[in-house]
């Protein structure tokens, strides 16, 4: 034993020669309550590095650092990363910390997890904040999931015309609602434009039941136009059901052909 009952002890080896502490647990125990009560510090030069290795230890264990009562603080120069990850370095939370704000980022990666959570962010009893300055970006080879046991709300304070924009370059967009569930559209002005070139272009249809109707409302309009149906190059047709009515009704109801031809105008009833 090495005592020393009211000074220290120092050991001191030449530059570029060892101290080699090898047993059985080496344990490294301080007895004074301060700051740095136990430092392990390099400072000759840049080359310097501290390696704290476990070669044979297998446990999730197998290096602890453990702070009882207190927290756990690791930092690093700007131009330095931080990096917690496995020895292959193709999963990881690195920091990289840099004096240039654009080239300072955070990242977690996964190169080779093929499973669903292979990065899963999870908090079970409270919530998660994302706040971003700028943009979030989220990008997915496959599918993007996004469900809620509760309520779910996409929500913009900008004022453009296009402060959220839901698009499928590709692709289609679905919007489905529980039955006896409404779909509830408003806005400025509502617009229904067709991209493609077919028949049923634009369809509104209802086929569940015999007590369906389809509403079109104007209550505010008092224009001659007020709800209009214009065919700009091709007809219009009101077609109802046998033995049901097609009810026009209004102050001067006017039918007025543009065509220069017999039977410009042709009223026929031909069932019986």
């Amino acid at each position: 034993a090495i005592a020393a009952s009211s000074g220290g002890v120092d050991i001191d080896a030449a530059a570029g020669k060892d101290v080699n502490i090898a047993g059985g647990q080496v344990a490294l125990v301080s007895k004074t309550d301060e700051a740095s009560a136990i430092s392990l510090t390099t400072n000759v030069g840049s080359s310097e590095t501290i390696v704290v290795t476990n070669e044979k230890g297998t446990t999730n264990e197998a290096i602890a650092l453990t702070s009882t009562s207190g927290g756990i603080t690791a930092k690093v120069a700007d131009g330095s990363d931080l990096t917690l990850g496995n020895a292959d370095g193709d999963a990881y939370f690195k920091v990289a910390a840099s004096a240039t704000a654009g080239n300072e980022d955070l990242r977690i990666v996964n190169t080779n997890g093929t499973g669903s959570g292979a990065i899963e962010v999870t908090a079970s009893a409270g919530g998660i904040d994302i706040n971003a300055q700028t943009n979030i970006d989220m990008d997915a080879a496959g599918t993007i999931d996004l469900s809620s046991n509760s309520t779910m709300s996409l929500s913009s304070n900008a004022t453009v015309a296009n402060a959220i924009t839901i698009s499928a370059s590709s692709g289609g967009v679905d919007i489905d609602a529980d039955a006896g569930k409404d779909v509830h559209i408003a806005g400025g002005q509502v617009a229904l434009v067709s991209k493609t070139d077919e028949a049923s272009a634009i369809r509104l249809t209802t086929n569940v039941g015999s007590s369906e109707t389809i509403a079109v409302t104007n209550t505010r309009g008092t224009g001659e136009a007020a709800i209009a149906l214009t065919s700009t190059a091709g007809g219009v047709d009101i077609d109802a059901a046998a033995a049901k009515d097609v009810n026009i009704a209004g102050g001067q109801v006017a039918l007025v052909s543009k065509d220069n031809s017999a039977s410009a105008i042709s009223l026929t009833t031909d069932q019986g």
